[in-house]
């Protein structure tokens, strides 16, 4: 075959093309009680939303009812239409938001951090109830205007595994089996990051079979359960102290699943706007691994009433004491900040850049933000505008995948290069890939 500058810039292209037509995953949490902090900084709702930075919201968190078996709202008042009144509920309101921005999809999410197993366990006990449990939640779905289901069960054990995958089989059954003629409904699920959890709880095959997208939750590593300071987001692990353990990463979990079997181009990454909180033990020893004061009673954060968090709003605030310290820890890639006996891990502009390359070079389907009202969404505390973490996500992205579709392209080759359209000229979707197939097979039957 001819391997000429214009055949190799040609094949280029069109592998560009092909991968363009697969948007990074930016995908967005709402959690539903937000709206009920006392301060104007942290009190956030529907309409503080920006959906121009997301592809993907996520409504968290509905409940499952284990007499009904049957997906419930949080809030049946606010949430539910009003049928005294013909008010719409906040299901409607949050999915409103697609009028004026059709890219959107949306998701309600189920479980959480405080649902436990037993109400998962309750819908998987028979197939029986299990078929009911899932044709009613493509019901409620299509009822209240979703584009699908995220699965948080925190989490399946050894003996819940198979429950698990069953509720996925039933769940992935239902959404193909709907005769709505709508976009089959997506199934996602909320992952955990800790290797005891991913081992023990999950069968790698159902989730490739089964989901849509892994949300993996790689954040919590480290928290007031430890004695020293350590990260709670970070991307790599701390090999130059022997008393972390490895497995504490943000690339160390993604990883691991991969090599478990699952595939990369459903693996979306989370990112957290918490920072983890420490009380020193001596403010002689401040930098990662010191020894800290542990209490059995959390501290709560000042606006946001975190346990042992701060939102990202509140480091800024901590930022701006003249005798705050500021460290970007080059080995894990997270900066810390101590201030007098506070010590605190989280993720900034500068370390969110570094993990959007970092997924964009792993292959990753995108990124998962936890959550929209830790960010400074007034854009009045951290003097950088509205969602600064949020924005460096999605800016980076767009700069990575400009750079990524003209590296090493020849600009010789006008009449390729110069398409300047908002969608790729071989189209996208099936279309625009069997026209990059064909047209691909053209060039190389051409030049042979």
């Amino acid at each position: 075959m001819n391997s000429s500058p214009l055949v190799k810039s040609i094949l280029l292209l069109l592998c560009l093309v092909e991968s363009q037509g697969k948007a990074f995953i930016r995908l967005c949490y709402f959690p539903n009680w937000s709206n009920t902090r006392q301060s104007e900084y942290a009190r956030f709702d529907i309409d503080d939303i920006d959906p121009t930075l997301c592809t993907h919201l996520v409504y968290a968190f509905a409940a499952v009812d284990v007499d009904s078996h049957r997906i419930v709202p949080m809030s049946p008042a606010t949430e539910n239409p009003s049928a005294t009144t013909g008010k719409r509920g906040r299901y409607e309101q949050f999915n409103d938001l697609k009028r004026s921005y059709p890219h959107l999809k949306t998701l309600l999410s189920i479980g959480g951090e405080y649902a436990g197993s037993d109400n998962f366990v309750a819908v998987t006990r028979n197939d029986r109830i299990l078929q009911r449990f899932s044709e009613t939640t493509v019901d409620l779905l299509r009822k209240r205007g979703f584009d699908g289901l995220d699965v948080d069960w925190e989490y399946p054990n050894a003996t819940t595994k198979a429950n698990f995958s069953k509720l996925l089989k039933a769940l992935r059954t239902a959404f193909e089996a709907d005769r709505s003629g709508r976009e089959r409904l997506i199934l996602t699920a909320a992952l955990p990051a800790g290797s005891h959890h991913i081992d023990t709880g999950y069968d790698m095959g159902a989730l490739t079979r089964y989901l849509d997208l892994a949300n993996l939750m790689t954040y919590d590593y480290h928290g007031s359960w430890n004695a020293v300071t350590g990260f709670d987001s970070p991307l790599f692990s701390r090999q130059s102290d022997p008393n972390f353990d490895a497995k504490l990463s943000t690339a160390w979990t993604v990883e691991h699943y991969m090599s478990k079997g699952l595939q990369a181009d459903k693996i979306v990454v989370g990112v957290t706007a918490a920072g983890t909180r420490f009380k020193l033990n001596s403010t002689d020893l401040t930098g990662v691994g010191a020894p800290v004061i542990k209490s059995d009673t959390p501290r709560q954060s000042d606006i946001w009433q975190l346990p042992d968090r701060y939102a990202y709003p509140e480091i800024c605030r901590l930022l701006q004491s003249t005798h705050t310290k500021y460290v970007f820890d080059e080995e894990q890639q997270v900066p810390y900040i101590v201030l007098d006996d506070e010590w605190v891990g989280y993720e900034d502009v500068k370390s969110l850049t570094g993990k959007v390359d970092w997924m964009m070079k792993k292959g990753v389907a995108g990124a998962m933000f936890w959550a929209l009202d830790m960010d400074d969404f007034t854009g009045r505390v951290c003097d950088k505008g509205k969602f600064p973490l949020l924005k460096a996500l999605s800016h980076s992205v767009g700069k990575i995948e400009n750079t990524h579709l003209t590296k090493n392209v020849n600009t010789n080759i006008r009449y390729l290069t110069k398409y300047t359209g908002a969608a790729s000229p071989l189209g996208g979707g099936a279309w625009g890939t069997l026209l990059t197939v064909v047209v691909a097979v053209l060039v190389l039957r051409f030049f042979r």
